[in-house]
């Protein structure tokens, strides 16, 4: 599974390593090593994501799918930014 969680601000950017890996962990769930963390400020008016979140989630959703079967035949993840 891949671990993502939002706040309100940085603050809160350990509680995927801190409370949700190892709720996850007691269920005996499969996370993969990296999360994503966003706040308010990585999402456009519009609904859209902002550059430099696209930026830090294509490495996890290309390891997300390595991790289900094998390497991505297209490249790398491409993230639309509204």
């Amino acid at each position: 599974m891949l671990l993502a969680a939002t706040a309100g601000s940085d603050r809160h950017a350990l509680v995927i390593e801190h409370q949700l890996r190892p709720l996850f962990a007691f269920f005996r769930a499969n996370a993969l090593p990296a999360g994503i963390y966003a706040t308010g400020g990585d999402f456009t008016a519009a609904g859209g994501i902002e550059e430099r979140l696209a930026v830090r989630i294509a490495p996890v959703i290309d390891q997300l799918g390595l991790w289900l079967g094998g390497a991505r035949a297209h490249g790398p993840a491409l993230i639309r930014v509204a």
